[in-house]
C-alpha cells in the first residue's frame, strides 16, 4: 500500500499509514481557510480528510478505520485527544 497526503501546495507519499497520518496531523494548524482540507489516499482511494468545515477528522468509507488500524505490522494507541499515535 502506498498513502499519499495531500492539501493545497503539498503532496508527499508514505509506504506507512502511520507516517501519512502523523504527517496529515501536523499540518492541521497550518489549515487557514474554510474551503481547504488535507486528504490522504490509499493508492487512488480516499480514506481519510480533514477541513476546518468539521470538528474532526474523518475515515472515508465503511470499514476503513478497521482496515487501517487493523493491518498487519501496526499498532496504533488512541490518545484522549482522539490523535491516532503509533506505538
Amino acid at each position: 500500500m502506498a498513502f499519499t497526503v495531500v492539501t493545497r501546495g503539498f503532496k508527499q507519499e508514505f509506504e506507512r499509514w502511520t507516517d501519512a497520518l502523523e504527517t496529515a496531523n501536523g499540518l492541521r494548524p497550518q489549515l487557514k481557510s474554510w474551503f481547504v482540507d488535507i486528504r490522504i489516499f490509499d493508492g487512488k482511494d480516499l480514506v481519510w480528510m480533514y477541513s476546518k468545515l468539521r470538528a474532526h477528522p474523518e475515515y472515508i468509507g465503511p470499514g476503513t478505520y478497521d482496515r487501517l488500524v487493523g493491518s498487519p505490522g501496526i499498532s496504533v494507541v488512541i490518545s484522549f485527544t482522539g490523535a491516532i499515535a503509533p506505538i
